[in-house]
């Protein structure tokens, strides 16, 4: 071979060499630019984050409750969204542990956000066809979301934001606090158009008892549903219910949280569902609506049912009894039928009772006419036939 093939035959080698390069190094060249762009962009929305101080906290409202003059509850006035915060020494140590084993099992060790969980949850997506199967959320970006960004959208934007809050969030508060805040505002299912706001709201609902009171197995089905509280409902999908509840309960072997014979006696038992209606009973209802729509008068239907009033009445429940079965038993009518009696008493009303009929809603006449028939004492026309307080919130 000649000196001039050899050098031209050298050319088209280098040349190859330089076209292969080029294929190669264009598009790294490109996803390099475009990495550094993105983290331009990344960095930029993250610092242009509001800070906490500027935000104010979504207002899910605490129920307003009314009481008879005995202490005892006469009834719940409440929105859409039923809510009762409890103090952390009020929350069972296993619920908080069934939480964070399912919701965050590295939540005593990382910050706001926690990358591991983050990759962990972009690889069971990506390998679940793009399908979001894992959240990579912590517990404190759940709670910036429950208490700072009302109607959340799936978006990169969002999820960058939200970060930034939760990073501002563990530097200003301890992570007991968070915990506890988080499981006041997490939602824990809608029954008969409520939702349950809270693990107190959600013990009563489910359980009919205090958070402090729940079991081991009691816990774990509540601490498995803010992830997806219809599919998980317990009233609505008990199976289901029960299947995440065993799940919750797993995580907690796995951590170290309970014990395998623990976890055996706990998964073996079903959910002894106890429903309550604490939120729905009312006692004396007249009497109730008769309150209810007086605070609202005096407050605002917004105050009334988000307030967290507690309301106390003059009302006996015992004497009301007694004066109720009195006048059921009086045969004294008006000859159109109606309301046949009433009684009272003096400056502060025990009781509040009249006969009924089908012309007369119940008690309509003897808060409204004084001079009804066998009536002991003259109501005001224009007022309430009882007496009442209110206190605000933490009072």
């Amino acid at each position: 071979m000649t000196q001039r093939a050899r050098r031209r035959r050298r050319r088209l080698r280098d040349s190859g060499r330089k076209k292969i390069l080029l294929a190669l190094g264009l598009p790294l060249a490109l996803i390099g630019i475009g990495a550094v762009a993105g983290a331009v962009w990344l960095l930029s929305i993250y610092d242009s984050a509001p800070s906490l101080a500027s935000l104010r906290p979504i207002t899910n409202g605490t129920v307003s409750k009314v009481y008879a003059a005995d202490g005892s509850l006469l009834g719940v006035i409440h929105s859409d969204k039923i809510r009762q915060p409890i103090a952390s020494d009020r929350i069972p140590q296993d619920l908080k542990d069934a939480t964070v084993a399912i919701e965050d099992r590295r939540f005593y060790s990382h910050g706001g956000i926690d990358p591991s969980a983050i990759i962990r949850a972009g690889w069971e997506d990506l390998t679940a066809g793009g399908k979001p199967v894992e959240g990579g959320s912590t517990i404190t970006q759940q709670l910036v979301r429950n208490l700072y960004i009302a109607n959340p959208q799936d978006t990169l934007r969002r999820k960058i934001i939200e970060a930034h809050l939760a990073n501002e969030e563990e530097d200003q508060h301890s992570k007991d606090w968070i915990l506890t805040k988080y499981l006041n505002t997490a939602p824990y299912g809608t029954n008969e158009g409520a939702s349950a706001i809270g693990v107190e709201a959600a013990a009563e609902t489910y359980y009919s008892k205090h958070a402090q009171d729940l079991t081991l197995p009691e816990a774990a089905m509540i601490a498995g549903l803010p992830q997806a509280p219809s599919q998980y409902n317990p009233l609505l999908n008990p199976r289901a219910a029960l299947a995440r509840r065993n799940e919750v309960l797993k995580a907690m072997e796995q951590q170290g949280k309970i014990t395998a014979s623990e976890y055996t006696d706990a998964a073996g038992q079903d959910l002894g569902l106890d429903p309550g209606h604490k939120y729905s009973r009312i006692r004396q209802p007249y009497i109730f609506d008769r309150v209810k729509q007086e605070l609202q008068d005096r407050y605002g239907v917004n105050t009334v049912q988000n307030g967290g009033l507690k309301v106390y009445t003059t009302i006996q429940p015992r004497l009301q009894e007694a004066a109720q079965n009195a006048v059921d038993s009086c045969s004294v009518c008006y000859s159109g039928g109606g309301p046949a009696s009433a009684l009272g008493v003096v400056e502060s009303v025990l009781v509040c009772v009249v006969g009924t009929s089908a012309r007369y809603p119940p008690y309509a006449r003897a808060a409204s006419s004084p001079t009804s028939a066998n009536a002991t004492t003259s109501l005001p026309a224009d007022g309430p036939p009882y007496g009442f307080a209110v206190e605000g919130p933490g009072s």
